[in-house]
């Protein structure tokens, strides 16, 4: 990117230039939150106070009310439940973003939308390494990628070979799943393949139109891996990107446990 946003225009780091996005246009809203619990209790009162009217009062003329009240009920308690997954999974995203170092993500395969301009969030798989003068050797990463894409659906005795062919033929993405490659192929470099979610808002043009992504991956054998927007990248930052368009389209498809 040439330049950043005005608002996100400063000496940060990129770790806090995300933060601040995701804070502005990601966090969950209270408001929302203090509305189903309103629905909640009004549709528990509402039930409560039927119950008492009418084994006091016999009174049978409140029942055509008790669906509604049951229905607020339920409407709140779906909303809250909604709303709490919402919470866990944009603090998780937040921690994720606040302390990942930045890699680049090169991609082995992806989802075929990913190719084509869209607004969803999709799967793709990516090869990456915490050491640097690994991650910034674009052509021996792509290398890598080439040869573990080229192994798809291929059955072979080897254990270490197997296991790589064996990254590529899974259909189903995992989300913040990350294996480490087996020293025999790597040269004894410690590198991951791991399944990155892309948002194709992120991407210039809304879709994937380059092999290697920019990243924020938390240190460790296990841990998130997130894509950074582009425009939220300085020109000063590392954070390579070849201009290779090689995508190897796929069927890999998310995991929606």
């Amino acid at each position: 990117m040439e330049s950043l946003p005005a608002r996100y225009e400063t000496n940060t780091s990129v770790n806090e230039r995300f933060i601040a996005f995701l804070d502005r246009e990601y966090a969950p809203r209270d408001p929302r939150r203090w509305y189903l619990m309103a629905a909640l209790t009004l549709g528990s009162a509402l039930l409560t106070g039927l119950v008492i009217f009418f084994l006091v009062q016999g009174v049978t003329a409140v029942w055509p009310l008790i669906p509604f009240g049951l229905a607020l009920v339920v409407r709140g308690i779906i909303g809250l439940r909604r709303v709490q997954r919402t919470q866990v999974r944009f603090h998780h995203l937040r921690r994720v973003v606040q302390n990942g170092v930045p890699v680049t993500g090169y991609v082995v395969q992806a989802h075929a939308a990913l190719l084509q301009p869209g607004d969803q969030t999709l799967p793709c798989m990516v090869l990456f390494s915490f050491q640097p003068e690994v991650d910034s050797d674009r052509e021996y990463m792509r290398y890598l990628a080439d040869r573990i894409y080229s192994m798809k659906g291929k059955f072979t005795d080897d254990t270490d070979r197997g296991f790589l062919a064996g990254l590529t033929s899974e259909d189903v993405a995992v989300p913040y799943r990350r294996r480490r490659l087996p020293n025999s192929f790597t040269d004894g470099s410690t590198i991951y393949c791991a399944d990155l979610w892309v948002k194709q808002s992120y991407l210039n043009d809304n879709c994937l139109r380059t092999n290697s992504l920019p990243c924020l991956a938390e240190m460790g054998e296990y841990g998130g891996i997130e894509l950074v927007p582009g425009w939220l990248i300085s020109p000063a930052e590392k954070l390579r990107q070849a201009d290779a368009t090689v995508h190897r389209p796929t069927s890999i498809n998310p995991d929606t446990r």
